[in-house]
């Protein structure tokens, strides 16, 4: 996998950029009885658009499939709208298959596959742009969910400015 390009003379510094294949994206550690314990996703990314990425957690979830039955989710698959490029998330109840690959780790930024991901402290935000919060996808080990204007983690407008648009934590349980 690629470096990531500093610039230590002023100049922008550029995200590693990565093809298809599997990754670890590191979440921190847990916190109570879990706090010593690694938290990741590992998710297979695609060629864009369309299916984007599978992603399974490597701790328990609160994740729920968004049908009548609302059963345990397993794994949270990312898509993207071929015509308009936006980014789609659902779950279901599916297993990961496993692969005896061996996953790049991604512990702060990257590009994948097109797809610009930020890991923080127990979130993974996935978007089409640099720093976009609406329409991305932010994955959490209780929710999943395309941050829309009206999402708890995006902040109201400003009423003589522009909305805020610094990412901010959303605890959506989907049930």
């Amino acid at each position: 996998p690629p470096p990531a390009l500093v610039d230590d003379h002023g100049g922008v510094d550029t995200l590693p950029e990565y093809g298809p294949g599997l990754y670890k994206l590191d979440l921190g550690t847990g916190t109570g009885p879990e706090e010593d314990k690694e938290q990741f996703l590992l998710c297979m990314f695609y060629e864009a658009p369309g299916d984007v990425a599978i992603c399974k957690a490597s701790i328990p979830v609160r994740w729920k499939e968004l049908d009548g039955q609302h059963q345990q989710a397993n794994r949270v698959l990312i898509n993207q709208d071929e015509d308009t490029g936006d980014l789609d998330v659902h779950a279901d109840s599916e297993d990961m298959a496993t692969t005896r690959i061996i996953p790049t780790d991604i512990t702060e930024e990257a590009v994948i596959v097109g797809i610009h991901i930020r890991v923080e402290d127990n979130e993974a935000y996935f978007s089409t742009e640099p720093d976009q919060l609406i329409g991305s996808v932010l994955i959490t080990p209780d929710s999943y969910e395309v941050l829309t204007e009206t999402s708890p983690a995006a902040p109201p407008a400003a009423p003589d400015g522009p909305r805020d648009l610094t990412p901010h934590a959303a605890k959506v349980k989907a049930t």
